[in-house]
């Protein structure tokens, strides 16, 4: 996951370009759809699919894990927007799996 600053004179075509992803994806990976404008400023999350799977006419969210060899709970994980919806359509992207993401120790503080 990459967190990107929105610069003057950036659009969503622009910065999904810059780090080799769709456009559309990374917009709904950030709450956005292409009518919203972008602000400078404002903080994106980058997610780097590995592999993306295109539905095809008669596929459903259950064969196509089962074509990658997993559960239809993870290919929902790894597109949240679904939110919990098996409903796939022909056309539709969906993020079968991730690159290595960087495992960075946090810290956190906090009161109670």
């Amino acid at each position: 996951m990459i967190i990107h600053i929105v610069s003057e004179g950036e659009t969503a075509f622009s910065i999904a370009t810059e780090y080799g992803v769709d456009a559309t994806l990374m917009l709904r990976d950030n709450g956005l759809s292409a009518y919203d404008i972008l602000a400078v400023g404002q903080a994106l999350v980058i997610l780097k699919p590995e592999l993306i799977h295109t539905v095809k006419e008669g596929e459903t969210l259950f064969s196509i894990a089962s074509s990658y060899g997993m559960t239809p709970i993870r290919l929902l994980r790894n597109n949240y927007y679904m939110m919990g919806d098996e409903t796939v359509y022909p056309g539709q992207r969906i993020a079968v799996s991730f690159g290595e993401e960087n495992k960075i120790p946090a810290s956190v503080n906090a009161y109670a």
